[in-house]
């Protein structure tokens, strides 16, 4: 179920079998977030997260463009061969930097460079990724109207080892249906704010 009871269709990852560490698991013990539905649409999903909901992917000389349709779109390059830019030491993204090569007839994605994310390994867990992680896709073509990306998650500060499962993609005509939500960036803003403990920390002022 997602954070206000619904039924989830399709996760990111099957989160019951994640190799928390020690860190890991003292994270969901004491982790303590309150995400109304005013902060939750204006926050971007991050990555593994955005793969839930498919993607618009284009090609272009020396990179592909893939475009998720979560909430209010996100937008990924991945850099092919070693072309594009490369980032600064300690430059950090919330998306990460993604490059792509062909591996046989597998097309594979690596992307490193995030930045610490409060919900980087699972948004309805609320399972947090550091700047350690990185992601590797491998999208293999089943056949014409089907895709299948085989996910390894790394991140060292919250798992015990990498995680590997895979997703399936099919071919909708005219591509994923949009989700574009409408964001009260001041409203979140507030709500942040006037944020507190609560029963977990009774004497907090």
């Amino acid at each position: 179920t997602g954070d206000y009871g619904e039924k989830l269709l399709n996760c990111s990852l099957p989160v019951d079998q994640l190799p928390l560490n020690a860190r890991g698991e003292a994270w969901l013990k004491y982790v303590d977030i309150r995400q109304s539905p005013v902060t939750a649409e204006c926050a971007q999903l991050g990555l593994p997260a955005l793969l839930t909901d498919g993607a618009y992917i284009s090609a272009s000389p020396g990179r592909v463009e893939m475009q998720h349709p979560t909430n209010n779109y996100v937008s990924r390059t991945v850099w092919m061969n070693g072309s594009g830019p490369r980032p600064l030491t300690g430059q950090l993204f919330q998306h990460g930097f993604s490059t792509g090569r062909f591996d046989g007839d597998d097309f594979v994605i690596e992307t490193d460079h995030f930045t610490f994310d409060p919900d980087g390994i699972d948004d309805h867990l609320h399972m947090a990724s550091s700047v350690r992680k990185k992601v590797t896709e491998r999208y293999q073509l089943i056949d014409d109207e089907h895709l299948r990306i085989i996910i390894t998650l790394e991140d060292p500060t919250f798992l015990r080892r990498p995680f590997t499962w895979a997703i399936l993609w099919s071919k909708k005509e005219g591509g994923p249906a949009p989700a574009w939500r409408s964001c009260d960036a001041d409203a979140a803003r507030r709500e942040l704010e006037f944020a507190y403990p609560g029963d977990k920390y009774p004497d907090a002022k």
